[in-house]
Order: C-alpha cells, then sequence, then structure tokens
C-alpha cells in the first residue's frame, strides 16, 4: 500500500512509464492540500497534447509556476523537466504559427532555453521592421522574437548564436550564418527581399564572392528551405547538443533502418528533405548527403537524462559504424 509521498516516488522511481501511480499519487497530494497534485494533473494532460496546441501554451505557465514551486529536487524524480519527451509526436503542421510552437518547444527541451509562446518582443520587431524600412511577414517576426529569447537566455548560447537578422547588400536578409573550419563566414541563410510578401516565405543561401561587400549572390536557384518555419526547425533540430551522446554514420540504404525505426520509436515526421524519428531521450534524423547522390546522413543524438536500458539494440550496430560516437555510444552497446 502506498501512504506517504516517498511510497509514490518509489513506486513511480519502480515504474517511470506508468501513468496510474501518478494520477493516484495527484490525487492523493490534492487531498493533503498539497500544489503539487494539480501539476502532476497538468503534466499528464500536456503530454497528451500537440505542442503546437492552444491549450498547450494556455497551461504551459501555470505548469513551469507550480515546477518552480515544487523544487527541482522532486522534479528530478518525477522526471520533470529531465526528459526530452517526443515534440513531432503530432507531425509538423502546415501553418507558420504552430511551427514556430514546435521550434520553441524543441528549443526548450533540447537546448534547455526558457521559451515563452510565440507573438513576444513586439517592439524588437517594430524596431526591425523601422531599421529595415519594410515590414516583415509573420514567420520571419517570430524569427526577430526567437532570436532575442536566445539573446536574453542565462548561460551559454553559442550553438544557437548564429541565430540574428541583418540585411545584406544585393538584397537579401540574413537569418544566420555558417562559418568554416576557421570561424570565417562560409554562407548566410537568407530570405531575399523580393519573397517578403509571403507569409512564410522560402530560405536562400547566399555568399559574397572572394569576399566581395558590395553584394551578396544567391547560392543557386534551389531554396536551402521552402519556407523559414522549416529552416528554423532543421536549424534548432540539427544543433540539438546530444548532452548523452550521438553519431553520424552515412548510409546508401535505409530499408532496414527505416524497419527498425518503425518498431522502436514512436514519432515519425518529414519536413522537406528531412525525416525525424523521436522516442523518449532519443532523435534520429535523416538527410541526403550532400554531394553524394544515393547516399543519406544519419544522425542520432540522445539528451542528457538517457539510460542504457532506452536505446535499441539496432542503435548500436548503427554506432559501431560511425567514426566519432560520443558518450553513451563511445561505449561498446
Amino acid at each position: 500500500m502506498l501512504h506517504t509521498s516517498d511510497d509514490f516516488l518509489r513506486a513511480i522511481a519502480l515504474q517511470p512509464r506508468e501513468r496510474t501511480v501518478r494520477l493516484v499519487y495527484s490525487d492523493w497530494l490534492t487531498e493533503h492540500d498539497d500544489p503539487r497534485g494539480e501539476l502532476i494533473r497538468i503534466e499528464e494532460e500536456m503530454r497528451t497534447l500537440p505542442a503546437f496546441d492552444d491549450r498547450f501554451w494556455e497551461l504551459k505557465p501555470r505548469r513551469n509556476q507550480l515546477r518552480a514551486d515544487a523544487g527541482t529536487e522532486w522534479c528530478a524524480r518525477m522526471r520533470y523537466g529531465t526528459e526530452c519527451e517526443p515534440v513531432f509526436a503530432h507531425g509538423v503542421p502546415d501553418g507558420w504559427r504552430a511551427r514556430w510552437r514546435l521550434v520553441r518547444e524543441f528549443t526548450e527541451r533540447w537546448h534547455r532555453i526558457p521559451m515563452p509562446d510565440v507573438g513576444g518582443h513586439q517592439a524588437e520587431i517594430a524596431e526591425a521592421e523601422e531599421r529595415l524600412g519594410r515590414p516583415l511577414p509573420p514567420a520571419v517576426r517570430e524569427w526577430v522574437a526567437f532570436a532575442r529569447d536566445i539573446t536574453e537566455a542565462p548561460g551559454d548560447r553559442e550553438a544557437l548564436g548564429s541565430v540574428h537578422l541583418a540585411p545584406l547588400p544585393g538584397g537579401f536578409l540574413s537569418l544566420a550564418f555558417i562559418p568554416d573550419e576557421l570561424g570565417n563566414i562560409d554562407f548566410f541563410s537568407t530570405v531575399p527581399f523580393e519573397e517578403l510578401h509571403r507569409l512564410d516565405p522560402p530560405v536562400y543561401r547566399a555568399s559574397f564572392d572572394d569576399g566581395d561587400a558590395h553584394a551578396a549572390v544567391r547560392s543557386g536557384n534551389k531554396p536551402q528551405a521552402a519556407t523559414v518555419t522549416e529552416f528554423a526547425l532543421a536549424h534548432v533540430v540539427s544543433l540539438a547538443p546530444g548532452a548523452g551522446g550521438g553519431f553520424v554514420v552515412v548510409l546508401d540504404q535505409l530499408a532496414d533502418l527505416y524497419r527498425h525505426l518503425k518498431s522502436s520509436f514512436a514519432s515519425h515526421s518529414i519536413l522537406g528533405e528531412r525525416e525525424w524519428d523521436e522516442a523518449d531521450n532519443l532523435l534520429v534524423e535523416v538527410e541526403p548527403a550532400p554531394a553524394q547522390r544515393g547516399k543519406f546522413v544519419v544522425t542520432v543524438s540522445a539528451s542528457a537524462a538517457i539510460r542504457r536500458l532506452q536505446v535499441p539494440e539496432f542503435l548500436w550496430r548503427y554506432a559501431r559504424l560511425s567514426e566519432h560516437p560520443t558518450g553513451i555510444f563511445a561505449q561498446p552497446g
């Protein structure tokens, strides 16, 4: 029988994925006038909702306040705020607003940067539009707000530090830049001014020809991403820190990998040329290999909360094909 809070916590530790014990614990806490009962109910409701749902973001501020009141030790024992549960469990929606909510929630879970809902930093957005001398489409406005939230977050945000907004000579608005191995800017991810009439415009690579500072030049006619929101999602996912470890492997056929992913992972999403499979604390990204026709880059990232028993057997085999596995994958499976 479960008679004390510690009894419930021990039972939950033995079966962390079992939801019934958590709900019974919630009722027990509520009967004892403990606000952590409300927190458990909110956590259980939010885990069933799409990360882009209005109700999810309605509940999130209250959940955050209750987590703060409950304390880090208790939340850690309940695995609240430590687990990276699938963000794309309900797929990738079409609208720019809903996609930005996915960007924000993924950034919070994997990059550990607190993220409020879309629609913030209106003063900064207005200042950016005044500086540029033109209105910005909604998806780009949210890029401004996202960059501001990253800047204001405490700690080292170097991994996402290329997020910015700046005009480039030649008629481009830069969203981010990619440095080469020496730290010089290799290319920019940009929205051409001529595309700013769209709600969610395409993103193109652009660079300066041999360091020519007078004009940037678009790199090819094919967009880097079909929309700003597609680019933003790919940006934050590709830079997922993988604090628990990870690896990269190049494959020339995916049938076996797909079969294993389908049987072991709870979530599968496709956006553009990228595919993402998620399980708790695990993320697999598949995309075409640059300049290698018929080959695919498979990137596996694990969060700091990963446990060896959570890693499906087939991933150990792929890790051994990688040249530089890290963290948990650097150890024999």
